[in-house]
């Protein structure tokens, strides 16, 4: 194995959704992976997350869906942020990838902090197409820090069709809230490839790169009732119900944070959320 640089022509980015069966449960969620597209860049070595300010917000969910914002009567004061980590296994391809090989193609691997705006992500409830709100939630500027290097073996790890068991790990203010083994990922390496694939309409290309998913532990959580009782609400009310719920919670990052994401004896990935200039 070996550590190697970032390569200079990144490609387009996919993340799989509910890929962790207790993150789902979380959730109240089936378990069924869904993959979408990532429009943000890595962020290699990054050391900070900037909270985006109220405004940026307000002006995303006015491009997704005026009606929806006209109805919630959503101005930047209003808005919600609730903003959350998630820990992930990234993958870059490192050659073309078409499906019609035996094993897997040469890939580098990497630790992403997975930066997300649950309220703005939340909207998606009271949206005929929620992942557009997923992928606007998680693709603001400096959302993804990952690992200033790539981590590559040699010949193709996995060479196995499963996942190591290897801890993947994130602490917020000191304190570990995410801890699962990669095993408990629902698709095997090959799979994740395949959907992806599938959802982008091509061959993936080298330079693409995939974040694999996150286990249970983060801020965002919704029982079965609350997303039963949920289905009875208008649009707008299902949102405000959810921002409600969530405002409750501990677990939403705040300026000053520090969070730490660790796979195995990796190095660490550290960084701090500050405020928006």
């Amino acid at each position: 194995m070996s550590w190697q640089s970032w390569p200079e022509l990144i490609g387009e980015g996919y993340a799989l959704g509910l890929n962790y069966a207790d993150h789902a449960r979380e959730a109240a969620l089936a378990a069924q992976p869904v993959v979408f597209r990532k429009s943000c860049r890595p962020a290699p070595g990054a050391t900070e997350v900037c909270l985006p300010s109220r405004s940026a917000i307000y002006e995303k969910a006015l491009a997704l869906d005026p009606a929806l914002c006209a109805r919630l009567r959503l101005t930047p004061a209003s808005i919600w942020p609730g903003l959350d980590s998630e820990v992930e296994l990234g993958l870059i391809l490192r050659e073309d990838y078409d499906g019609r090989c035996d094993g897997l193609p040469a890939l580098g691997y990497f630790l992403a902090n997975d930066i997300s705006l649950r309220g703005l992500q939340l909207m998606g409830e009271g949206s005929d197409e929620p992942l557009k709100f997923w992928q606007a939630a998680k693709s603001f500027p400096g959302f993804l820090p990952v690992s200033a290097q790539l981590w590559v073996a040699e010949p193709a790890w996995p060479a196995w069709p499963d996942w190591p068991d290897w801890r993947l790990r994130c602490a917020v203010r000191g304190r570990w809230r995410q801890d699962a083994s990669l095993q408990q990922m629902l698709l095997s390496p090959r799979q994740l490839l395949d959907a992806v694939m599938q959802t982008a309409g091509r061959p993936l290309r080298a330079g693409d790169w995939i974040l694999s998913g996150t286990p249970a532990g983060v801020a965002l959580r919704l029982s079965a009732r609350q997303r039963r009782w949920a289905r009875y609400l208008p649009a707008s009310l299902r949102v405000r119900a959810a921002w409600q719920l969530q405002k409750r919670r501990s677990g939403y990052l705040h300026v000053g944070d520090e969070l730490e994401m660790r796979l195995e004896d990796w190095p660490a990935l550290h960084c701090r959320i500050v405020a928006a200039p």
